[in-house]
């Protein structure tokens, strides 16, 4: 099974997560509560657009203090 993958916002805080299930489907966790956002199984052309429409990233951005 697929680890489970976190989401981060445009602000670096996390929002859901999701889970790669296999035939290009995607499980979505937490964009119901965070957006009203209903649809959970979504194939991978769906959730890069998702992403995009959120403006959700996989990995927050680098700050200074991960340098030092």
């Amino acid at each position: 099974m697929s680890p489970e993958v976190p989401l981060y916002n445009s602000e670096g805080n996390k929002i859901g997560s999701y889970v790669k299930l296999g035939n290009l489907k995607v499980r979505v966790y937490g964009l119901y509560t965070a957006y009203g956002f209903d649809q959970f199984i979504l194939t991978t052309k769906e959730f890069e657009k998702t992403k995009t429409r959120f403006g959700l990233s996989i990995k927050t951005q680098t700050d200074i203090f991960e340098f030092l």
